[in-house]
């Protein structure tokens, strides 16, 4: 079993109200390392689905639903930025649902989220609400990835088919009998054809697979992140303290370093075969000159710290606004902001040989091997706990 954090969590008590949402989609914002899309859309349906008499959106853990129940992750594929743009009707994850029914036939007893990063981890949310299905606390990254297969039902063989690709006007495409790199090729492909973005619903699972494939207890952790946050920005306590506290809870997230603060001055971003690529400069606002750069491919990939490497993936990277700490996504970077870089580590099934051959530093152009965040900044004062 993948484990994060074996408590029990206070999300499983009652239905989540707005307030709820709004915590996780602070922490699911930190979670996606720059990617995953922003949240504030996804939030405004889920505050006006809420409003509906019969609506409710629970929280269960994997543990507690049977072997037998059919149970879809579902998620966003393609550029971040085109969300800024091209706004979701908000049904699309319905249609995609509704679709794998009808081509498994049999009924859906849950969803989770395909990652925990950005308006990926509210999509589940929303489809709650609406079809009245409950939502696993539990995802397939325990972050966000650039690509779909950078998962762990991958990682552990299982196929990614059927899968359901739906855009705002309900067109769909169904791909099936593909390997799961063909189906990311595939499913990349068709998002940009539908505009550069579309919702996925895909690897579908038994509940007995789900108790062995999952990250578990990660919407707990956004929850508990945004909850942290919103405590201390009404208190007028240490935002990063509040944000290191809640990682620091858990087994696989606790190592956990500010690397820099300044000034960005510089975002260089292009959109290309359905990715946001770039890389952002950040001045320090000492007077000795420090720079960071991070590399980003919709989520940060890289970052240096004049000229030293500090963190890559798969461990996550993140640019958060210098005051509150709330992460900034990649399609949201602009020139003047005073932000910060944090870095954290992430769990340890992505740190494996067969894991790092998939999605590690060398996937994404760099040179270096991966070395664990918490060895890059040995000298580096942290809120990990020591092994």
């Amino acid at each position: 079993m993948i484990t994060t954090n074996a408590r029990e969590s206070r999300l499983y008590q009652s239905p989540l109200d707005f307030q709820d949402v709004q915590d996780i989609a602070i922490g699911c914002s930190f979670l996606g390392a720059g990617g995953g899309s922003i949240t504030y859309v996804t939030e405004l349906q889920l505050q006006q689905a809420l409003e509906e008499d019969d609506s409710r959106i629970t929280i269960v853990s994997p543990h507690d639903i049977s072997d037998d129940a059919l149970v879809v992750p579902c998620g966003w594929i393609g550029a971040p930025g085109v969300l800024l743009e091209k706004y979701p009707d908000g049904n699309e994850g319905i249609i995609g649902i509704k679709k794998m029914e009808a081509l498994l036939g049999q009924k859906v007893d849950a969803v989770l989220p395909m990652e925990i990063g950005g308006q990926n981890g509210l999509s589940p949310l929303l489809i709650s609400a609406k079809l009245n299905l409950p939502v696993l606390d539990c995802d397939g990254m325990g972050r966000a990835f650039p690509k779909g297969f950078m998962q762990v039902f991958n990682l552990l063989e299982r196929s990614g088919t059927p899968a359901v690709l739906t855009n705002e006007h309900g067109h769909c495409v169904i791909i099936d009998d593909a390997d799961n790199i063909t189906l990311e090729r595939l499913s990349r492909s068709t998002s940009v054809s539908m505009g550069g973005r579309c919702h996925k619903v895909s690897y579908p699972l038994w509940g007995s697979d789900v108790k062995e494939m999952v990250i578990p207890g990660t919407l707990t952790l956004a929850a508990d992140i945004g909850r942290n946050l919103r405590i201390a920005g009404c208190r007028g306590q240490s935002s990063q303290e509040a944000l290191f506290s809640a990682l620091r809870a858990t087994k696989d997230y606790r190592y956990a370093y500010p690397l820099f603060e300044g000034k960005i001055v510089d975002v260089s971003r292009r959109y290309q075969y359905g990715f946001s690529i770039g890389t952002v400069k950040i001045e320090g606002f000492g007077v000795n000159g420090d720079t960071s750069v991070i590399q980003f491919q919709n989520e940060f990939t890289a970052a240096w710290v004049n000229d030293e490497l500090r963190a890559t993936i798969p461990d996550i990277i993140s640019i958060v606004d210098a005051e509150t700490c709330e992460a900034i996504h990649v399609e949201n970077l602009r020139y003047g902001q005073r932000v910060g870089v944090i870095a954290c580590s992430t769990n340890s099934i992505f740190r494996s040989q067969k894991a790092l051959d998939l999605l590690g530093p060398r996937q994404f152009g760099l040179q270096d091997e991966y070395r664990p965040v918490e060895a890059l900044n040995q000298t580096t004062n942290h809120f990990g706990d020591a092994e």
